[in-house]
């Protein structure tokens, strides 16, 4: 089942409860998981939290990590 931030913040104990485990304002945290994406820097500490809480993982679909762009074709030089 896919999870929306929202959702997955909600299970953790809500954005507030959430925001103070992470240290961060809870302004900071709702208006990431408002947006839709959470940042990646707080992908590990999401996911020891998620263990401590008993709770599934989260998805790294609900971060926002850079894609590997593609590579560079070469150039046939003449």
């Amino acid at each position: 089942m896919s999870q929306t931030p929202r959702q997955f913040i909600s299970t953790l104990g809500g954005y507030r409860a959430v925001a103070k485990r992470l240290r961060v304002s809870a302004t900071t945290m709702h208006g990431y998981m408002v947006a839709g994406l959470l940042p990646p820097k707080w992908y590990s500490a999401l996911l020891a939290l998620a263990a401590e809480r008993a709770v599934e993982p989260p998805s790294r679909d609900l971060f926002s990590f850079e894609a590997l762009p593609p590579p560079e074709q070469k150039q046939d030089v003449a």
